[in-house]
């Protein structure tokens, strides 16, 4: 951990210096800042065999509840470059749902040196292992509508945390990035607001993707880690991805320690003009038990940044109870239907 630590600390430092080193950058014009963001509403119907579950608001999903979910940010972002080459930029992202609080934000500057990150952002882990596309909704929003019925690739205990974000430059197609952040990095000074004091508590994550062109497709790999002290908690993820002739075949691999879970989520994609069709799985291997998630989506684009999506999907998890009208208890199984609209802005 504390070569780690060191050594991340060094790179930073000596990219920094070489920015520094570049000259300064001109005063003629200030950076000015754009507003962008995406919007998601759908309407669902979910139906959980053999009785209820949950409590409150989670126990009026049973056999044919109705329910309306949203998810949608809010992001002002803006950059600038220089005259001596180097291109500096600020990030904030806003939860479009909920308290409306500030989810990221975080300045940023980039040249030959690749590009340093400062601030509440994510992990390296997290911002370069690629994804796995589809149609319509998330294997991971799932959970809007079973809530703890959910599948992703990237560890969550560690989004959005204040750190420091290396990036190299892409050589031959091959990136690395890497990143830190200090364990009381919401204090004040030098208190510890309840987190670890002295550093006990730092995150480091490394990541390292490739993206490959061939015969008229892509090719890509990626992999990458994350480690917290003073128990030294790990989570590693891993992913793949083919695109041709608008055919996108994805996998990934999540193992998180502190989750104590390990997830793997696979797909498929098919893309032409306005039209998107996808299939998705995702197996859950909880403490608790399993969970799967299979899904069929489609997408219809209406016009730049707005579309229509839907998805059927089915959930078993013998890691979440119901309870039957008997009284007794039975593994969860679930079937929803979602449509929605997309809108970017």
């Amino acid at each position: 951990m504390e070569i780690m630590r060191k050594t991340l600390l060094a790179t930073t430092a000596l990219a920094f210096a070489g920015a520094l080193a570049a000259g300064q950058a001109s005063a003629a014009d200030k950076l000015s800042v754009g507003v962008s963001g995406y919007m998601k509403q759908w309407v669902g119907m979910t139906s959980i065999e053999e009785g209820t579950y949950g409590e409150g608001d989670a126990a009026e999903m049973r056999e044919g509840a109705m329910d309306i979910r949203s998810n949608s940010e809010v992001y002002v972002k803006g950059s600038l470059e220089a005259d001596n080459g180097l291109t500096f930029g600020v990030v904030f992202e806003f939860e479009g749902n909920g308290p409306g609080n500030i989810d990221e934000s975080y300045a940023w500057v980039s040249g030959d040196f690749g590009k340093l990150r400062i601030g509440a952002e994510d992990s390296a882990h997290s911002l370069m292992v690629y994804g796995v596309p589809n149609a319509g909704l998330d294997l991971g929003e799932v959970r809007m509508f079973f809530p703890e019925n959910e599948a992703y690739y990237t560890a969550n205990w560690q989004a959005d945390n204040k750190r420091i974000v290396y990036m190299t430059p892409r050589m031959e197609g091959v990136q690395l990035g890497l990143s830190y952040g200090p364990g009381a990095n919401e204090a004040y000074g030098h208190e510890s607001g309840g987190d670890l004091p002295n550093n006990d508590g730092d995150t480091f994550s490394v990541a390292l993707n490739t993206s490959h062109d061939f015969a008229g497709g892509t090719v890509k790999l990626a992999v990458g880690h994350i480690s917290r002290g003073p128990d030294d908690v790990d989570a590693t993820n891993a992913a793949a991805q083919v695109s041709m002739s608008g055919i996108t075949v994805s996998v990934a691999h999540l193992d998180d320690d502190k989750g104590d879970q390990s997830m793997t989520v696979a797909g498929v994609m098919y893309s032409d003009g306005p039209i998107s069709i996808s299939g998705n799985y995702g197996m859950n291997d909880k403490a608790a038990g399993e969970v799967s998630i299979g899904m069929l989506s489609m997408g219809y684009q209406l016009a730049p940044g707005v579309a229509l999506k839907s998805s059927l999907f089915a959930s078993e998890s013998d890691a979440t109870q119901v309870m039957k009208s008997d009284g007794s208890m039975a593994d969860f199984e679930g079937t929803g239907f979602v449509t929605g609209i997309s809108l970017g802005f």
